[in-house]
């Protein structure tokens, strides 16, 4: 019931296979279990007036339930007599015509899901922190030279291959017209997002504890003069000894990193030079 090339959604039906054994069988089981219903409904009326026995009842109860047992099952074989789409996507050439015998595991028609398409590569595992799910990937392929597509990172691996020391990462691309097909070889670059600007300060600006993270601000008091205060702050990603501040301080305000343990707030001090005073980003 397809052609090779159409579009499909989940669930529509590909092939229809030869029925009239599997009705047949289904046929005669409903048949079966409709007697067995028939002969538990006469055994259930005569239980209370004594007139069968519990064993005779529970006998034609166990009969009628296997029955009903058996139409499932008929059901079942004849429901695998359709195949269906899988999900949505678009078919491939057909493998099959009609009136053709199939054997278990025979191929019938390739299908895939274009747009959104999967790119899986590799990567070595030094490279692992410089990813992230959601960060952005360019792809470039050989068909389609002065073309590039866009997408992110979807999905990382959570181990790490080890005879190759590397690990698989899947990206998600925008293939609206379709010029990118399954077995393509691809170009790939990743990195960290262009336009997210965050604010950083030296790891060493910070003070951990079980209350919170913190830095010292070098903020300037009612009089004009440069005094510190605690600020609480939340941390993100680590990078070479930089610490990402997700929330409590601004970019371009002043951070100590240094002395820490001598500093109270309220505190007056002076900015002599960037090695004893640093900027966060």
């Amino acid at each position: 019931e397809f052609e090779s090339g159409d579009t499909v959604k989940q669930g529509d039906v590909l092939i229809r296979l030869d029925t009239a054994i599997d009705a047949a069988a289904l046929r005669t089981r409903r048949a079966e279990a409709q007697l067995a219903e028939q002969e538990f409904k006469r055994v259930s009326d005569l239980l209370p007036k004594r007139a069968v026995s519990q064993s005779q009842f529970d006998e034609a109860k166990a009969n009628f339930d296997a029955a009903r047992a058996r139409v499932n099952e008929a059901e079942a074989t004849l429901n695998k007599k359709i195949i269906r789409a899988p999900f949505d996507g678009t078919l491939g050439i057909r493998m099959v015509d009609q009136g053709q015998y199939l054997s278990t595991g025979s191929a019938i028609v390739e299908i895939n899901m274009l747009n959104p398409i999967y790119v899986d590569y590799t990567l070595s595992e030094k490279y692992l922190p410089d990813v992230r799910s959601g960060y952005p990937v360019t792809v470039t392929v050989a068909a389609v030279p002065a073309q590039t597509f866009e997408g992110e990172v979807s999905a990382i691996n959570t181990s790490v291959n080890p005879e190759t020391r590397t690990v698989r990462i899947r990206a998600t691309l925008d293939n609206q017209d379709n010029l990118l097909r399954p077995g393509m070889f691809a170009t790939i670059q990743t990195g960290q997002p262009r336009d997210n600007e965050v604010v950083t300060v030296p790891r060493t600006a910070i003070s951990y504890n079980t209350y919170g993270n913190f830095v010292f601000a070098v903020e300037e008091n009612d009089d004009g003069q440069l005094i510190v205060n605690r600020r609480t702050i939340q941390t993100g990603e680590v990078r070479n000894n930089r610490v990402e501040v997700v929330s409590g301080l601004e970019s371009g305000e002043t951070v100590v990193a240094k002395g820490l343990l001598r500093l109270r707030a309220g505190q007056r001090v002076e900015i002599q030079d960037e090695s004893g005073q640093e900027a966060s980003e």
